[in-house]
């Protein structure tokens, strides 16, 4: 009797729980590519669009300054003063939320309406070489940052040069 079972094959307890152990650990590692795939790609699609808004942003200040008068008309809009009364170096900085002159950094809950991104602009003076440097930052936080109450902790940020167009 003793011969008729050991002629039968089958696979022990051992074997069975080393080949559950062996493909859990590949359904891990399946799961945790694919979660790192969607945080990969949701941080793609918010860098595209935190790019679509710095580029709305510049060409938004490009045309605030097509419609002035004159280059001292939007100096005047930037700095309060005209050209000839800005100092080199000259800083201002806006919050560009709602795509207005709001001046002053962005705070909390300043965000461009119905997303989670920020958008700050930079208007630089060279008074010197006759120009305005106008960077455009747009910000935004998720999971990643580690710290909650920092807004630009993924940016992207493109610069321009705004100079006498008309005069």
């Amino acid at each position: 009797m003793w011969q008729r079972f050991k002629s039968l094959s089958g696979s022990s307890l051992v074997e069975v729980l080393v080949i559950v152990t062996i493909l859990s650990f590949v359904l891990i590692a399946m799961l945790n590519a694919s979660m790192v795939a969607i945080v990969q790609t949701k941080h793609a699609r918010n860098k595209a669009l935190a790019t679509r808004y710095t580029q709305e942003g510049l060409d938004w200040v490009r045309a605030l300054r097509d419609r002035q008068n004159n280059w001292n008309d939007f100096v005047n809009l930037i700095f309060g003063v005209d050209w000839g009364s800005v100092t080199d170096g000259e800083k201002k900085t806006f919050c560009l939320s709602s795509l207005a002159l709001n001046q002053g950094a962005c705070s909390a809950g300043s965000f461009i309406t119905g997303t989670k991104f920020t958008r700050e602009m930079e208007v630089v003076a060279d008074t010197t070489k006759n120009y305005l440097t106008v960077t455009v930052k747009t910000g935004w936080r998720d999971a990643l940052c580690k710290n909650p109450s920092d807004y630009f902790c993924h940016n992207i940020k493109v610069s321009t040069i705004l100079s006498t167009w008309q005069d």
